[in-house]
């Protein structure tokens, strides 16, 4: 993502799943119209999650809709100047930014911040920060407007924290909840990562080293940088001291203070 130097190879350590992989087991479901082509509308339902796609005869995919529960709840997808056939062997070369500068190195900045931060949540989440994503008060603003905040988030907390972090900010990661644990992938090692709300605001490496302040920003809280007792943050370790301050309904956020409304109209 990104453009020339700023260019940031967005990877996670994962095997390749592919998005139409589900097809096999799908449906028809009739016919439809997309940008002028005709195409049979394949369907699957499972407990989780509401998938279809609209292939021509040829099998080249038109649309793509999923409705799934939780984050990311609702996605689609249009495509368009298909070429049909073997991909040449090019098109699986990674960018440059992939082979050469992943992760991006840290921001070329001494001394440590302390951070304001937010993080929204299911109330059976353990109240820590270790291996998870947070945002400053515009950057998880964003991030809730752009799920869907009623659906998704009703019924979860926010959570506020302050936590001390080396400044030299590295390669913003993606925290999840993998086999029974917390990790965060596509960081730049042990460094607190940062990143532009979106990854908009024109910032250097989408944000990791620029103060974001007219968007937000996200962070990703490796859980091996936390500093142990007796360390120097920044002396291979990268954050400590991580304070929680008031946990709170995130209705009271959405409905009480109007987040919600705000959401509709800007989004």
């Amino acid at each position: 993502l990104g453009q020339g130097t700023d260019t940031v190879c967005k990877a996670i350590e994962e095997p390749y799943n592919d998005l139409f992989g589900w097809t096999q087991y799908a449906q028809p479901n009739g016919t439809m119209v997309v940008s002028g082509q005709s195409c049979d509308v394949w369907f699957i339902s499972v407990p989780t999650a509401n998938l279809s796609t609209c292939l021509r005869a040829d099998g080249a995919p038109l649309l793509y809709n999923q409705s799934l529960a939780g984050y990311l709840k609702k996605m689609s997808m249009e495509f368009s100047n298909h070429t049909v056939g073997p991909a040449p062997e090019s098109a699986f070369a990674p960018s440059d930014a992939c082979a050469h500068h992943y992760p991006t190195t840290p921001c070329a900045t001494d001394g440590k911040t302390t951070l304001d931060v937010y993080r929204i949540h299911s109330a059976a989440e353990p109240r820590e920060l270790q291996g998870r994503n947070v945002g400053d008060s515009l950057g998880d603003m964003a991030f809730v407007c752009a799920q869907g905040a009623e659906e998704s988030y009703g019924n979860s907390l926010v959570s506020y924290w302050q936590v001390d972090v080396d400044a030299a900010f590295g390669q913003y990661g993606y925290c999840l909840y993998v086999g029974g644990t917390n990790k965060c992938y596509g960081g730049t090692g042990t460094q607190v990562g940062r990143e532009s709300a979106m990854g908009l605001d024109g910032g250097e490496k989408l944000g990791q080293c620029s103060n974001n302040s007219r968007v937000g920003s996200w962070f990703s809280i490796p859980d091996d940088g936390e500093c142990k007792d007796g360390q120097e943050i920044g002396q291979n370790c990268s954050w400590g001291n991580a304070k929680r301050i008031r946990t709170v309904n995130a209705s009271c956020i959405l409905h009480d203070r109007g987040l919600l409304d705000m959401c509709e109209k800007e989004i």
